[in-house]
């Protein structure tokens, strides 16, 4: 697996151009095959030659419109059931992860402002700090000049 971020917009319209689901798969555990109106095959290549994975075809009864996935007796049908899954959960994952992706960037930027205004803060103070300082000295300047001289404190 690449560690290349994906463009997820270019990856949601490839599933929206895609046929719209949802789609089934004909895997015997769900019920097994349906007639079909018409077929398409996606294939893996190996060493050993091409390898289909699968046959995608619109049955005519039973699910309606909705596109059937047959495995190929060379393929898993675990293949075909995640290709089915991943009709709609992809779509779904990736408006997911742009939402959250779009959070993330709003959160940044309040941390930005947030983060500004604290060091603006932290200026405020380092110059109260040193006015706070200078009034100190100040005071005990005052009060050592009282000291040494005690008569003249009322005038």
């Amino acid at each position: 697996m690449s560690d290349e971020k994906r463009d997820l917009a270019a990856d949601l319209a490839l599933c929206e151009a895609a046929t719209h689901g949802p789609w089934v798969t004909n895997n015997p555990k769900y019920g097994g095959c349906l007639p079909t109106i018409y077929a398409t095959s996606a294939w893996q290549k190996e060493d050993g030659g091409p390898k289909q994975i699968f046959r995608l075809y619109q049955s005519m009864t039973g699910h309606g419109d909705a596109l059937q996935l047959e495995v190929s007796l060379e393929a898993d049908w675990d293949d075909v059931d995640f290709i089915c899954a991943a009709r709609e959960g992809w779509p779904h994952a990736i408006r997911r992860a742009q939402a959250a992706e779009a959070r993330v960037e709003e959160l940044e930027r309040s941390n930005a402002f947030l983060f500004k205004e604290l060091e603006d803060c932290r200026e405020d103070f380092h110059e109260a700090a040193a006015e706070l300082s200078d009034l100190r000295a100040k005071y005990r300047h005052a009060c050592d000049r009282i000291a040494a001289n005690p008569g003249e404190a009322g005038r």
